[in-house]
């Protein structure tokens, strides 16, 4: 599981799974009914997402090479698609609601790590 933290250090969630295989990455958060706050799903070099299947709504953060956020949708809805524009490199998806409204800031550099 990797951890995920605001620029300041503080943490956005510590239980984001990486989407690393096309098994995973096709199926990615579809058939979860919930997710707790500090969990998510980080798809590496991908630029678009699709909500078609899902039960839930997300929060979805797209970064760039460096994770600089590009663009942030906050309590996307089932069958919604949404795309982090030319910059996108990268997708964090998280529980709808997990994001204040105010962070992250368009520009902030997110940091992933793995704890382990």
């Amino acid at each position: 599981m990797l951890s995920v933290h605001y620029q300041d250090g503080s943490i956005l969630a510590d239980a984001v799974e990486e989407a690393k295989t096309f098994a995973v990455r096709s199926k990615g958060l579809l058939g979860r009914r919930n997710l707790l706050d500090n969990e998510g799903m980080l798809f590496r070099n991908c630029k678009s997402i699709h909500m078609f299947g899902m039960h839930i709504a997300l929060d979805v953060i797209f970064l760039d090479k460096r994770n600089r956020v590009v663009k942030v949708y906050r309590k996307l809805k089932p069958w919604r698609m949404a795309t982090g524009g030319p910059d996108a490199k990268h997708v964090i998806e998280l529980a709808a609601g997990t994001l204040p409204e105010n962070r992250p800031a368009l520009g902030e550099q997110l940091q992933i790590s793995d704890p382990a």
